[in-house]
């Protein structure tokens, strides 16, 4: 078949009659043909448009019920030029379904109108609709194309709605069949306001607590809403309009579209991401053994997903992040960016002031987060789980799902430990625990990140994400070279700095005063003070416009004894001899004055062989203390020790024994600084288990 050029045997087919009788029809109705080739001969080709009316009926009904047998073709249907409008993009699902199915509908009138017109295949499509008797595919799609159905899909077409759709898809194309939506929005009832104002709230209530509330509140003439009533009016508004309130303005933005940041084209120690973590595990402290959870701070290279540098200690102070810097910059070089948060550790003057912060020497540009917006931050954000699932391998891991039961009795364990045997068995010392940490870090760079290309396994031969150790030596291989420091560079480097005050050729810090001779012209001037966080028995004093150094200053460098020692010892030593002579004296005096047999007094006998022994080794070792040479004066050099050695001092003062002036005046001095708070709170604290530790 050709167009709408039909053999006899397709109409013979059609009318349910013989090839022959269909010939002999045509040849004695004289039916329009033309003739054309065919395997070995020529064949009569009948136009379907102009075959009698019962023919073009019979046609059309053997089409429109067997389409697949009689391949009729659709003549070009004229569709206005109108673009689809915006509100199409919005549409429901049903919506489509309900076009789609319009759309089919109509292509199957437009072809079986090809034969017999548009009346008879609106028609017929009619008919064997009504009846069930089109083809499983188009009987389906009748009441899903007939919005209005009804729920059992009863109702299905009639010719009007058919010439209607026809009409409206030649005018607006296939926009025009989208059905409109007939459902009415529901009134507000009246309570909805006062019911959003008591639900969003930051205490997050329940519905049921809700409506509790709300009963209290609803005005007489407004009905009560039930329990589903508000939860399908809570369920139509949006997740956004839903929690606005119970939830604070950067904790809905979990809730809202995001950007994501690409690192594609960043090469290493570009940007460097840094943030703390308090690892929920009990260690033992470093300086009194009892239980604390520490406080590590990582630095990550964005583009390889490397920890690059990490530190601990005791809190996220800026100590510990100038520490994870000075491991960064030693290790892997120095960067460029230093995207944070704005945490204390993070944004102090030791950090990021221009003219003594380390960040400003090294030219390190730092960049902080929008406040509240955790999200900016994803990638160091994310890489504190490691920690969490690393710590919950320890028995003293103390996070929110650890059994609260379990944590009970681990902690009665630990704290008997430490009552009766001063430290825990439970408890990982603090040396184990940072080796601790530099295993945790070296499994995570050699473990594959989903971030990272793919590449096969060079063993298993397998795809796989690369490690970031291996995004790392990547880079390594391709000719990128880090930018690092010499050492002697890095041992001033990385010495903070704080602005003081030089008074009589000395300098003072929170925990001490440091002296050097070489400071006396700069008597009054302000000058750069560094010192060694590690090391407090000397400081570094620079000029403050050019830094320059100007001495070592050390620390009590010009505290003598109240007297020399070498008195003290010399007058000690006459104050004996002479408590000496005088218990010999009296001694003698005691043994003349015993009575004689004849009424005389006794001689002063000899002194006894052990007496005159012990005199003379009394002597000789006074002797020997006066010819030594005196022993250089040491000052306590850790707070413990000066707090041990305040106390005493006090405990002797409240006796009532004797105290070099000396000593009252440093106590006196010591009382008022905040080492002595410090420590004092510590005593408090732990009891006399603090004082008796060494330091």
């Amino acid at each position: 078949m050709s167009g709408l050029m039909l053999r006899a045997s397709e109409i013979a087919k059609a009318t349910g009659t013989k090839h022959t009788a269909v010939l002999n029809r045509a040849k004695r109705e004289n039916w329009p043909h033309t003739e054309a080739k065919d395997m070995g001969g020529r064949i009569k080709l009948f136009d379907a448009r102009r075959l009698p009316q019962d023919v073009r009926e019979a046609l059309v009904a053997h089409a429109a019920q067997a389409p697949a047998q009689m391949d009729l073709p659709l003549p070009p249907v004229a569709v206005a030029a109108a673009p689809t409008p915006p509100s199409a993009v919005g549409l429901a699902d049903w919506q489509r379904r309900c076009r789609d199915a319009r759309m089919a509908v109509l292509m199957e009138v437009d072809r079986l109108a090809a034969v017999g017109g548009i009346n008879k295949a609106v028609k017929t499509l009619v008919a064997l609709a009504s009846a069930g008797q089109l083809p499983r595919a188009l009987q389906e799609l009748v009441p899903v194309a007939n919005a209005r159905a009804g729920g059992n899909g009863a109702r299905t077409l009639s010719e009007r709605t058919l010439k209607r759709w026809r009409s409206d898809f030649a005018a607006g194309g296939p926009a025009a069949l989208v059905p409109a939506d007939t459902r009415t929005p529901t009134a507000p009832a009246g309570w909805e306001k006062l019911f959003l104002r008591l639900y969003r709230i930051p205490s997050k209530p329940s519905i049921a607590e809700t409506l509790e509330r709300l009963a209290e509140r609803l005005p007489e003439d407004v009905d009560m809403p039930s329990y589903e009533q508000a939860r399908r009016f809570l369920k139509g508004l949006g997740a956004v309009e839903r929690d606005r309130g119970r939830r604070s303005s950067g904790a809905l933005l979990a809730l809202k579209g995001h950007k994501r940041r690409s690192t594609a084209g960043l090469l290493p120690m570009q940007v460097v991401s840094a943030d703390g973590h308090n690892l929920k595990q009990g260690v033992a402290h470093p300086k009194h053994g009892r239980p604390f959870t520490p406080e590590v701070v990582t630095m990550l290279d964005s583009a390889t997903r490397r920890i690059v540098g990490w530190s601990t200690g005791i809190a996220e102070a800026s100590h510990v992040t100038l520490d994870a810097l000075r491991c960064t910059v030693s290790t892997h070089g120095l960067f460029d960016i230093f995207y944070t948060d704005n945490g204390s550790g993070f944004v102090a003057n030791v950090m990021g002031g221009e003219v003594l912060g380390h960040l400003a020497r090294l030219g390190i540009t730092h960049e902080t987060a929008t406040p509240g917006r955790a999200q900016a931050r994803g990638k160091i954000e994310r890489l504190q789980a490691m920690w969490k699932r690393a710590a919950r391998r320890i028995v003293t891991y103390r996070g929110r799902d650890m059994d609260r039961e379990a944590l009970i009795r681990i902690d009665r364990r630990i704290t008997k430990a430490i009552r009766e045997n001063g430290a825990s068995d439970w408890l990982m010392p603090w040396e184990t625990f940072m080796a601790w940490c530099q295993e945790t870090v070296d499994a995570y760079n050699a473990r594959p990140h989903s971030a990272l290309p793919r590449i096969t396994d060079p063993i298993t031969g397998k795809l796989r994400h690369m490690s970031p150790d291996e995004a790392w030596q990547k880079h390594l291989d391709e000719g990128w070279q880090p930018h690092t420091l010499p050492e002697t560079v890095l041992e001033d480097l990385f010495r903070p700095y704080e602005e003081r005050t030089v008074t009589r050729c000395e300098v003072s810090l929170p925990w001490g005063r440091y002296y050097a001779t070489a400071l006396e012209d700069w008597h009054g001037e302000r000058v750069r003070v560094g010192y060694d966080i590690h090391d407090g028995s000397r400081v570094w004093v620079r000029t403050l416009d050019d830094g320059r150094l100007l001495a070592v200053a050390e620390r009590d460098g010009n505290v003598i004894p109240e007297m020399p020692e070498s008195k003290l010892e010399h007058a000690a030593v006459k104050r004996a001899q002479g408590q000496i002579k005088l218990l010999d004296r009296h001694r003698e005096e005691a043994l003349a004055a015993l009575p004689t047999r004849h009424g005389g007094t006794r001689p002063a006998p000899e002194p006894a062989p052990q007496d005159r022994l012990m005199i003379s080794q009394s002597v000789e070792r006074l002797k020997a203390e006066m010819s030594a040479p005196a022993p250089t004066p040491t000052q306590p050099q850790t707070p413990k020790e000066r707090y041990r050695k305040a106390l005493a001092v006090q405990a002797a003062r409240e006796a009532g024994r004797p105290v070099d002036a000396a000593d009252l005046q440093w106590l006196e001095r010591y009382q008022k600084q905040s080492e002595f708070r410090v420590q004092q709170e510590l005593h408090q604290d732990f009891g006399g288990a603090y004082v008796a530790e060494t330091a």
